[in-house]
């Protein structure tokens, strides 16, 4: 029996998978897997268990998990009794050969390339490090439910890969790759934004890169993050690197100079490398054909153009906006053989990046110096991108004000942006609209997620479960990596836990996707009048209602209503319907109420109708915002 714990937790023999399902039996597994060969005490396993609220027959209820896992354990084909449980005078050892366990073939890989390293062969060492780093598939034993014997191990195992990670970057700077290191470390220190040893490595490497601007906001933002959240200054090592770049210290040099190699003949010209930026596009993309073809023939278009083509996604989170501009992209790339350029314009937590932000990241990656002034930065990009081909996605744009100052002057560009919201003011080519996927291509989604064969079983409840996701991709995906990583489930029993309103949200959340909080993205931005006017409004009980019952249960006439309303269609947090009199009747997808009703309410004091000297015709303000 061979056992996985760097990701979801495994038990096979072959192809076989003998994992125990029941959640008790799974976290009694899961902590003789990580004390492999070593006696657990039944005192641990109640206290892991239970803590401190163990029942009254705690220790007969252990003996029956024990025998539950010893039968689920069992080898098929060969008559062992168990895997190797043995039972104790005071526990219970799980014993494991050599080679049974993903994590200690970790700890031999990573042990031998930290021996590489310090010997000098960097190279063995980063290839050894990475092979370590490679056997992981998530946070380990992610699908079970830690009690605080199993947290302390999962911190430590998280912890032990952090380390063995910054080994690797080491190495990896050790033989010259700080380009290609770049990208990792800004990630990782927007995930670890306290972790002082990825900013001192992304310093570096962003200084033999000859980026030297980048090494020193590195070091603003580690400094700026540390005394807001620590009250402290960053440590003597960073502190140190930080006096270096600003010195241009040789000791950061590990590469040859520009200036130390000849100079080009006076009519050489720069060669361009064309960026090559777009994220890979998904292997089991379905549907949107329609909208695909929209897309790449507006880009397409444009001879004799003076302006670059601007193409916008428009709809409501997690309708996959991001995934269809990517797809139509690399279907766009021989069009564009300059380059391709991508930039996302929201951070981690949903906040706008600032264009000048944005701007500064474009102009690094094609190797431009970065000017100082927001103004200088528009000049300069657009001088470099004037005469090229180049394809440009923003993805995610927040506002008309964000967008502008990214937009590339040459005729022979063209820009795809994504958004929730509409950009009034922005002069368009196309907008395309990315509603849900057509049932089809919900069903074909999660057969490419799950296997067309589990589909083709319970055809019925597959529709019923892509039906409950709204056809939403995102939602789709989430279900169908939560089934995945379940095959003993059938999809009648998801299905069935999809219908309980209470329990949706929670039951479409894995690892890495979060349906309750891709939704709420645009609530978030939302002024806060017109978050707590969505608040009321999702619970009027009606499946749907118009401008009369909205100004009822938010307490002003219809006139005024119209504001938040239409506000909420704007960001496609809300759909508006034609009924047969002609009267505008609204409705809230019901993922995103969902998601607004379990957030905190209070009930509120909205404004009733302001007098204004103006019009009866148009939008009166609303909460003292100021109209669109």
């Amino acid at each position: 029996m061979d056992y996985s714990v760097l990701g979801p937790m495994t038990a096979m023999n072959g192809q076989e998978d003998h994992t125990p399902t029941a959640l008790m039996p799974r976290r009694v597994l899961a902590l003789l897997v990580l004390r492999a060969n070593q006696m657990v005490p039944v005192s641990a396993v109640i206290e892991e268990l239970w803590e401190e609220r163990s029942p009254r027959l705690a220790r007969k209820t252990v003996q029956t998990y024990i025998y539950q896992l010893r039968k689920c354990l069992e080898l098929s084909g060969n008559g062992d009794a168990a895997d190797g449980i043995v039972s104790r005078p005071q526990g219970y050892q799980l014993t494991l050969k050599t080679g049974q366990l993903d994590l200690w073939r970790f700890e031999c890989l990573a042990d031998t390339g930290r021996k590489a390293l310090r010997s000098g062969a960097a190279r063995e060492a980063a290839e050894l490090l990475s092979e370590a780093l490679n056997l992981w598939r998530g946070r380990p034993i992610e699908d079970v439910a830690p009690g605080p014997l199993l947290a302390i191990e999962t911190t430590r195992l998280d912890t032990m890969r952090l380390g063995v990670l910054e080994e690797r970057i080491h190495a990896d700077l050790a033989v010259g790759r700080h380009q290609a290191l770049i990208g990792e470390l800004e990630a990782l220190t927007a995930h670890h934004p306290l972790h002082e040893e990825f900013y001192a490595q992304l310093m570096i490497a962003a200084h033999r890169s000859g980026r030297r601007h980048e090494a020193l906001q590195a070091y603003r933002r580690l400094r700026r993050r540390m005394i807001d959240d620590l009250g402290l200054e960053p440590g003597p090592r960073v502190q140190q690197l930080h006096q270096e770049v600003l010195a241009e210290a040789p000791t950061l040099d590990r590469y040859e100079r520009p200036e130390s190699r000849p100079a080009p003949p006076a009519a050489a010209v720069p060669s361009w490398r064309p960026p090559a930026q777009l994220p890979p596009d998904l292997g089991d993309f379905v549907g949107r054909e329609a909208e695909t073809d929209a897309v790449v023939q507006a880009c397409a278009e444009g001879e004799g153009d003076t302006a670059a083509r601007v193409v916008v996604l428009l709809g409501q989170a997690a309708a996959g906006k991001t995934t269809l501009a990517v797809h139509a992209a690399h279907r766009l790339r021989a069009r564009f053989p300059d380059g391709q350029m991508f930039a996302t314009l929201t951070g981690p937590d949903g906040s706008p990046v600032a264009p000048a932000d944005v701007l500064a990241s474009l102009l690094s990656g094609v190797g431009e110096p970065v000017p100082a002034s927001l103004e200088d930065r528009v000049r300069a990009f657009r001088t470099v991108v004037a005469d090229r081909r180049i394809l440009l996605v923003l993805d995610d744009a927040t506002s008309v004000e964000q967008v502008l100052p990214l937009l590339p002057g040459g005729a022979r560009c063209a820009v795809l942006i994504t958004s929730q919201v509409r950009l009034p003011g922005l002069a368009v080519h196309t907008t395309v609209e990315v509603g849900p996927l057509e049932p089809e291509a919900s069903l074909a989604l999660l057969s490419a997620v799950i296997g067309a064969d589990r589909v083709a079983g319970d055809h019925a409840s597959a529709a019923r479960l892509v039906a409950l996701c709204e056809h939403l991709p995102f939602a789709v995906r989430a279900a169908g990596e939560k089934l995945a990583a379940r095959p003993v489930w059938s999809l009648a029993k998801f299905a069935y836990r999809l219908d309980d309103e209470q329990r949706r949200l929670a039951e479409l959340c894995t690892l890495h996707l979060d349906v309750r909080h891709r939704l709420l993205t645009a609530y978030w931005r939302l002024e806060p009048a017109y978050r707590e006017a969505m608040q009321v409004l999702c619970r009027i009980g009606a499946p749907r209602f118009d401008l009369v019952a909205a100004g009822r249960v938010l307490g002003v006439d219809p006139l005024t209503a119209e504001c938040p309303v239409g506000r909420l269609e704007e960001c496609h947090l809300l759909w508006a319907e034609q009924g047969p009199s002609g009267r505008a009747w609204f409705v809230f997808p019901q993922l995103i109420r969902l998601a607004v009703l379990e957030l905190p309410f209070r009930p509120v004091v909205l404004p009733k109708i302001i007098p204004a000297q103006r019009s009866p015709l148009l939008p009166v303000s609303w909460a003292g915002i100021v109209p669109v």
